[in-house]
């Protein structure tokens, strides 16, 4: 009896030959990737040179002042996404949480405020928290409503003194005493 291989299946062989070509692929990627930086940036430096004895100091710096607004840009979208990242995580966290992470967006970071120290205002997130559960109450996670027992449980009735083993009468003494 020959075994067959359910066509769904793929042979450890061909998974290996895909996966080497893969990586394979990924490494000139980033081969070339760095490469292409290294060009680019020689590209710069030659151009720069040239400005440099053709003297025309203007051009180079506009051309810097371009480079460092860029950077600029870069780094205020960087720290809007920092800071409502926070925002959100604020809320969640006072909300108890959603039931899907998908549901992050149904916050409104702009009613989220900032204090000039960088801390979040406590406040205006508490009020974020109640429009939420107010309009959103199906998205929250449920909390139970009451803690679990932390204690085994007690016996439903107790014995009288006849029923009781003479170690149980030793320990219902023990703890009359304490």
């Amino acid at each position: 009896m020959s075994e067959t291989v359910p066509p769904e299946l793929v042979s450890k062989e061909a998974y290996t030959k895909v996966s080497a070509d893969m990586h394979k692929f990924k490494q000139e990627s980033q081969a070339l990737a760095a490469k292409l930086a290294d060009i680019k940036a020689e590209q710069e430096a030659k151009d720069k040179a040239s400005l440099e004895e053709k003297e025309q100091w203007h051009v180079l710096y506009k051309k810097a002042e371009d480079k460092l607004k860029g950077i600029e840009v870069e780094r205020k979208a960087e720290q809007t996404k920092f800071i409502e990242s926070h925002k959100i995580n604020a809320v969640i966290q006072n909300l108890g949480g959603f039931k899907k992470l998908e549901y992050n967006k149904f916050v409104d970071v702009a009613k989220v405020a900032v204090s000039d120290d960088g801390s979040i205002d406590e406040a205006s997130v508490l009020s974020e928290v109640e429009r939420i559960r107010k309009e959103y109450p199906e998205l929250i996670k449920a909390s139970s409503s009451k803690p679990l027992p932390s204690n085994a449980p007690i016996s439903m009735g107790s014995k009288s003194i006849k029923e009781m083993s003479s170690d149980e009468r030793a320990a219902a003494r023990r703890l009359l005493i304490k």
